[in-house]
């Protein structure tokens, strides 16, 4: 899914990321529509608390998008040197 995102190739990555949802249990599809929710408006108030889109990026990603064979370290490696 992220090489289609570096890619640049948009709806590459809307179906691949439509595909992984579409395995997702729905508990844990309500979890992070909650969740994505929740940092949208913690970004919408991002002048005040310097908690930015790409600054919440940096931070949750890496829990986000981890593989299961990830110790966390790749993913965080991932992040801050494609977005960073």
């Amino acid at each position: 899914m992220l090489e289609a995102f570096d890619a640049g190739d948009e709806s590459a990555f809307i179906a691949k990321a439509k595909s992984v949802l579409e395995t997702v249990p729905e508990i844990n599809l309500n979890l992070f529509k909650f969740l994505l929710k929740f940092l949208a408006d913690v970004s919408s108030h991002g002048e005040v608390n310097m908690m930015t889109p790409d600054n919440l990026a940096i931070c949750f990603a890496p829990n986000i998008l981890r593989q299961a064979d990830d110790d966390g370290g790749q993913s965080m490696l991932y992040v801050r040197t494609k977005y960073t």
